[in-house]
C-alpha cells in the first residue's frame, strides 16, 4: 500500500500561512469595494422630492354653456357651484391667505368687525375678520362679508377667494354669485364675471342686481343689444334703483341714442332725489352734449364739479362745452354783423371750426363707468 509521505513541519506551516495572506487578501479587496460603492451612493445627486399632492375639496367649475349660451338669461346648462370632497386632488399652489394669524383669543372680533363696519373703519373691519376665522370656522356668510369689504378696499385676490369659499358653502346664494361677479369684473376678468352673473341669474331670475350685472358685464364687453336687454328686465324688476337707470343711460351715451340716454339718466337723478352722485351728474351732462342741450350740458357739468371737485373728469368735460359754447356765440355774432352790411360784394366768411359732435366727445373723454349696483 502506497503512503504519501509526510511533509516537514516547516513546509506545511509555510503553505498554511499563504492560504491565510490569500484569504485575508480577499476580504481586503471585498471591503475596499463596499466602501468604495457607499462613497459613490452618497456624492450621488438625490432626484428632487415629488410636489406634495393634497386630496382636498374643491369647486367644481361651471359646465360648458350650450350652444345658445349667448343670451343674456344664459340660454344653456351652468350648474351651481358645489363643494366635493376628494372628487380630485391638487397640487398645492400658493393662494391668498385669508385668515390673520394671531395669539388674541379673548376678543370676539366677529363683534368688533360689526362696530367697526358701522363707524365706516372698513380696513379695520376687513382685518377683524380675517382674525376671526383663524380660530373659527368660516361660514358662508362671514366670507360674503370679507368678500364685500375685499371688493370695497381693492383687495381683489383676498375677495375673490373668500366669495369662492363661500360659494363653495351656499351654492344656492345669489348674493354670492353677484357679489363674487362685481370683483370678477372689477379686475377685468370678463369671462368668468359673465359666468358668475349668468350662475346668479338660474339662481334667481327675479333678481334685478344678477340682471344687472349681466348687463353690466355685456357692456364692458361693447355687446351692446345684450347689455341693453338685461338692463331694461333689470328696470322692469326694480324700476325705483336709481343705479340701474344710471347703467343703462350710459348705455345709451354709447350707443349714441341721446334722448333714451337724457330720459334714462333723468330718471336717476329723480330716483337720487337731493343727493344725486357726481358721476351721474357728469353721465347726464354727456347725454344733454350728445343731444345738442349744450346748456344743460354745462349745468350738469358744473353740478358734477361742485358735488365732487376733486372729479377731473367732469371738469375736462364742463372746459369742452364751454369752448362749444363760445364757438357758437361768435358764429351768431359774425352771423349778424355780416347780415347787417350794405355792400356789392362780401368776401365769404371763413367757417368756424367745427363743434366737437358727441361721437368725437366719447372717443377723448370716455363717458363715466357705473359703480355699483
Amino acid at each position: 500500500m502506497k503512503t504519501e509521505p509526510m511533509m516537514p513541519n516547516a513546509l506545511r506551516e509555510y503553505e498554511e500561512q499563504r492560504k491565510m495572506r490569500r484569504t485575508e487578501r480577499s476580504l481586503i479587496a471585498a471591503g475596499l469595494c463596499g466602501v468604495a460603492v457607499a462613497t459613490a451612493a452618497l456624492l450621488w445627486p438625490v432626484p428632487p422630492p415629488p410636489p406634495r399632492i393634497t386630496a382636498t375639496p374643491i369647486v367644481v367649475p361651471l359646465e360648458v354653456p350650450a350652444a345658445n349660451a349667448d343670451r343674456v338669461d344664459g340660454g344653456g346648462a351652468v350648474a351651481p357651484q358645489e363643494p366635493v370632497e376628494g372628487a380630485a386632488i391638487e397640487i398645492q399652489a400658493s393662494r391668498p391667505i385669508i385668515p390673520i394669524a394671531h395669539e388674541d383669543h379673548e376678543t370676539d372680533f366677529l363683534k368688533l368687525a360689526d362696530e367697526q363696519i358701522d363707524d365706516g373703519d372698513l380696513k379695520t373691519a376687513f382685518e377683524s375678520l380675517r382674525k376671526h376665522i383663524y380660530n373659527h370656522e368660516p361660514t358662508a356668510n362671514v366670507l360674503l362679508k370679507i368678500g364685500r369689504l375685499g371688493f370695497e378696499l381693492r383687495e381683489l385676490a383676498i375677495a375673490e377667494q373668500a366669495l369662492l369659499d363661500a360659494g363653495g358653502l351656499a351654492p344656492q346664494d345669489v348674493d354670492i354669485a353677484i357679489e363674487r361677479g362685481r370683483v370678477l369684473l372689477e379686475g377685468g376678468d370678463l369671462k368668468d364675471a359673465r359666468a358668475a352673473a349668468r350662475q346668479a341669474i338660474r339662481i334667481d331670475k327675479e333678481n334685478a342686481s344678477a340682471w344687472n350685472l349681466a348687463g353690466r358685464v355685456a357692456m364692458a364687453e361693447s355687446n351692446w343689444e345684450r347689455s341693453e336687454s338685461a338692463f331694461q328686465k333689470a328696470v322692469e324688476l326694480d324700476p325705483t334703483d336709481p343705479m340701474i337707470h344710471n347703467n343703462l343711460g350710459l348705455l345709451y351715451v354709447m350707443m349714441k341714442k341721446p334722448a333714451l340716454a337724457v330720459d334714462a339718466l333723468e330718471a336717476s337723478a329723480e330716483l337720487y332725489g337731493d343727493d344725486v352722485p357726481y358721476f351721474v351728474h357728469n353721465n347726464l351732462g354727456l347725454a344733454y352734449e350728445a343731444a345738442g342741450r349744450l346748456e344743460d350740458a354745462q349745468d350738469a357739468f358744473e353740478s358734477a364739479a361742485v358735488a365732487n371737485p376733486d372729479y377731473a373728469r367732469a371738469q375736462v368735460n364742463l372746459r369742452r362745452v364751454l369752448k362749444t359754447l363760445a364757438m357758437r356765440v361768435d358764429t351768431e355774432s359774425r352771423g349778424r354783423r355780416t347780415a347787417g352790411l350794405d355792400l356789392p360784394e362780401v368776401s365769404p366768411v371763413p367757417s368756424p371750426s367745427p363743434s366737437p359732435s358727441p361721437s368725437d366727445s366719447l372717443s377723448s373723454e370716455a363717458p363715466d363707468e357705473p359703480i355699483v349696483e
